[in-house]
């Protein structure tokens, strides 16, 4: 089962983050006291024994069940919304994060089927839209990591490449269909980004543990309790699901790839820019020879014809002699 799938742009990646000491290694998280953000905030944590989050909470009264499992000096809760223009930040908290921040996982989003189409936008299109606003001014900000789904091809069936598939097949609900548009939002933005699809997740972990419920455990209880005697499929047809701690693993490793991946697009950019100013010394030299060349070739042209003249007149001369 494979649910992490990622777009990244290409030539996206700048080094001028790496100058004048811009861009910290400090990780935006949106959306971190949910399910799958507090999953990937502890899993970020423990991949970089150095790195700091800046967790934006919208609901402070969240913030103490996440912060009781995380090592507090290195998580800097943040009061905001993606919702608001700016975040909902004040000055101060911003002027911090833009000089800290170089990464944003961007997973605030609402994922409630039963929302309408406006409902939902207003926090997964719109909030993208803010979200990304507010991070495309800040000097560090090499990486924006938009966690999005599987289902933002809809309706669409067989096989499904991994890009924009465009709306035609349109969608089973305003969530995916929402979702979808933010993608557009960020493939249309001017910060270097990457977006990553994770699939149903039904479960902590390889253990089976359920913490938050969603449409899958409703159709098993429904199945359990007798209230739905069948439900029509295909027995070919694959059912895929996840536990968070996989999606969490890989969103926080797939960003850390990009990373690694950024910093050597950065110094083998620095390598090539050396060679190049080595073969233009080279081809400056080349030329000064070609130039030497030309000018010995033309002496040497005159010195023929100067010899030739020469030779003639003391031709001359001999037959003026004997007569």
């Amino acid at each position: 089962s494979t649910l992490v799938l990622q777009v990244f742009r290409e030539g996206a990646v700048s080094s001028a983050w790496k100058q004048d000491g811009v861009g910290g290694n400090a990780v935006l998280v949106t959306g971190a006291t949910g399910f799958l953000g507090a999953a990937t905030v502890c899993r970020l944590l423990s991949l970089d024994r150095a790195v700091r989050i800046y967790a934006l909470i919208r609901d402070p009264a969240r913030w103490p069940a996440l912060a009781s499992r995380l090592p507090c000096a290195r998580v800097v809760p943040v009061i905001g919304d993606v919702r608001r223009p700016g975040l909902g930040l004040d000055l101060a908290e911003e002027r911090t994060m833009a000089r800290r921040v170089g990464r944003v996982v961007h997973l605030a989003a609402d994922n409630t089927f039963s929302h309408s189409l406006a409902e939902t936008r207003a926090t997964n299109v719109t909030g993208t839209e803010y979200l990304l606003d507010a991070v495309r001014r800040w000097p560090g900000l090499r990486q924006f990591a938009y966690v999005s789904t599987a289902f933002v091809a809809g309706r669409r069936t067989g096989w499904i490449p991994e890009r924009d598939n465009g709306p035609d097949a349109g969608w089973d609900n305003p969530y995916e269909q929402s979702k979808y548009e933010a993608e557009r939002v960020v493939r249309d933005s001017a910060v270097p980004w990457i977006i990553l699809r994770p699939s149903t997740i039904v479960c902590d972990g390889v253990s089976g543990a359920v913490t938050q419920v969603n449409a899958i455990h409703v159709a098993l209880r429904m199945l359990y309790a007798g209230a739905v005697r069948a439900l029509p499929g295909d027995p070919c047809t694959t059912l895929d699901v996840v536990p968070v701690d996989y999606v969490a693993e890989g969103i926080a490793r797939r960003a850390a790839e990009l990373e690694a991946l950024a910093e050597r697009v950065d110094r083998l950019g620095r390598e090539l820019e050396q060679r190049e100013r080595t073969v233009a010394a080279a081809s400056e030299q080349l030329a000064a020879v070609h130039a030497l060349r030309s000018e010995a070739a033309e002496a040497a042209r005159v010195i023929e014809q100067q010899s030739a003249q020469l030779a003639a007149a003391r031709a001359a001369a001999d037959a003026e002699a004997a007569r």
